[in-house]
């Protein structure tokens, strides 16, 4: 528990030792191996969690939670055909589960098949209609398929079950969603709306590279509109946000591209651009991502930046086709 709260308030260094002194007292505890492998993976070891989570998985091969973990690990960093192994593996063992459902579309919106990720989801939710983690996942391949008037209406409807009881929480996670799909089609004042909204006022210091999304969009929004005094200070909150989660070890692919974000918004493109290419060598394969990201704008027609989306797109189709090949192999 102790470990719990340093985490949330972003102190990934204290926790790490707190974690380590609990593990030595509960060896063989899966959430407290996967809570340890989550910090080393925030603070830029992940092969080391890695290790340690292989060895645990050997002796629980059947255990879907290590399986799930480990396969979003892998798939953050980089390792996309280990990362659908895992998530395959999980899958097959428990089928009907909405956890290993949701993870498998995830998968294959990450390799590039939206098609297959929503095949899986409306199986999902033939059963499990108000799971969250579904529900997240086919918004998420609705704006990949760019469905945009049915990525909002799923989240209207999903809005409107709850009325007036809508957590305050859930609401801003809405907001975000609704701003996101306002923002690609042009409607930038009510976008500036939704993601100012979606911002969180409570005391949060733990990094979320969600949040840092919210402000860094916010931001663009009113840009867009012509309010660059208003855009600066959501650009300075963003930079600290970053710099208060480097100061604490943060080391992940995220957070590379998160700086290459603000870097780029701050007309530094040459410094945004080396902090692609780092993102990029820890693992960052987000190729639907990066397509959507207005936030990126600057950059689309500079050869660097062109040469690194075609490398994305070589390692993100490799990956599918090995995968296939593994497929047509366990017939």
């Amino acid at each position: 528990w102790l470990a719990g709260v340093l985490g949330e308030q972003g102190r990934y260094p204290e926790e790490h030792l707190v974690l380590q002194n609990a593990m030595q007292r509960d060896p063989l505890n899966e959430l407290l191996m996967v809570n340890y492998a989550n910090n080393l993976s925030t603070r830029g070891d992940w092969q080391a969690g890695r290790d340690m989570l292989e060895d645990l998985l050997k002796l629980r091969p059947d255990s879907t939670l290590l399986l799930r973990f480990m396969s979003k690990m892998e798939l953050y960093n980089g390792n996309l055909v280990q990362g659908w192994e895992l998530a395959n593996r999980a899958y097959q063992l428990a089928p009907d589960n909405p956890e290993d459902i949701a993870l498998m579309a995830r998968t294959w919106v990450l390799l590039g098949d939206a098609e297959e990720a929503e095949r899986l989801v409306l199986q999902g939710l033939e059963t499990s209609d108000q799971n969250a983690s579904l529900l997240a996942t086919y918004w998420m391949t609705l704006l990949v398929s760019r469905r945009y008037e049915d990525a909002e209406s799923l989240l209207r409807e999903q809005m409107d079950q709850f009325g007036d009881s809508l957590p305050d929480a859930l609401k801003r996670r809405f907001d975000f969603q609704l701003g996101m799909i306002a923002m690609i089609r042009g409607d930038y004042a009510l976008a500036r709306e939704l993601l100012v909204a979606a911002i969180s006022e409570e005391d949060a210091p733990a990094y979320s590279g969600d949040e840092v999304m919210r402000v860094t969009m916010a931001a663009l929004a009113t840009e867009l509109l012509g309010e660059s005094e208003e855009a600066l200070a959501l650009l300075s909150s963003a930079d600290r946000t970053i710099k208060r989660a480097r100061l604490n070890g943060v080391d992940n692919p995220d957070i590379y591209y998160n700086e290459a974000v603000l870097l780029t918004m701050r007309s530094e493109p040459e410094k945004a651009m080396e902090k692609l290419r780092e993102a990029y060598k820890r693992g960052f394969r987000e190729q639907w991502v990066i397509d959507i990201d207005g936030r990126l704008a600057p950059l689309r027609d500079k050869p660097e930046f062109i040469l690194l989306m075609e490398q994305i797109r070589d390692d993100v189709s490799q990956a599918r086709a090995e995968i296939q090949s593994l497929s047509l192999a366990a017939l």
